[in-house]
């Protein structure tokens, strides 16, 4: 009799024993895994470029977001100038499901900013980046990239000022242009014919 308590006791504790693996199997490793997955917190990345910190009235804004663990949730692009606040792109990306990635994990941009139709002027401005993936953190929220660049907008092309009468040349000689600019610029000069001096 003592001997057959002992099997069932063995058995209780085998059976425990299986009973610990299967939930294991079935619950514990999966909640890791997804738990895992979806609390990463890689943020997005984000790669912006402007031909220069002064930029026209007509510009582009050029780049790409990406984020290959959780996918892009939300994009969000403005132009901050004198404390008002311009939205140029606010877009939101679907998902797979719940327990999925984004099902963009790159997003492309190429924005045409037109300073004039935006009612922005002439002067220092700031070019705010904001980008969201579609991981649990934060509340699912998601991990949060930001970036943001100092420009100077120049919407007013530069006068020119002809200081210098008489501009006469002959066959061999020289001449003189004496101008003035209303602003500096990146690169002057004067044409003659297809020469540029």
């Amino acid at each position: 009799t003592t001997c057959m308590m002992f099997k069932k006791k063995d058995k209780g504790k085998r059976l425990k024993k299986w009973l610990l693996i299967v939930f294991c199997i079935m619950v514990i490793i999966p909640t890791a895994w997804v738990l895992f997955t979806k609390l990463e917190g890689e943020k997005p990345f984000i790669e912006l470029s402007l031909p220069s910190s002064v930029v026209p009235a007509d510009f582009e804004v050029i780049g790409f977001v990406d984020d290959e663990k959780s996918g892009i949730k939300k994009l969000w692009i403005s132009l901050l100038q004198n404390g008002k606040e311009t939205v140029i792109l606010d877009e939101e990306y679907s998902t797979k499901g719940f327990l999925q990635t984004g099902m963009i994990t790159r997003v492309p941009i190429k924005l045409k900013v037109d300073a004039k139709k935006m009612n922005l002027s002439d002067g220092a401005a700031k070019l705010k980046v904001a980008v969201w993936d579609y991981a649990w953190r934060d509340w699912w929220k998601g991990n949060y990239s930001y970036f943001e660049k100092e420009i100077i907008l120049d919407t007013k092309p530069p006068v020119l000022s002809v200081l210098s009468s008489q501009h006469n040349v002959a066959i061999g000689g020289s001449g003189l242009v004496i101008y003035k600019l209303s602003e500096q610029c990146s690169q002057s000069g004067v044409f003659v014919g297809d020469e540029f001096f």
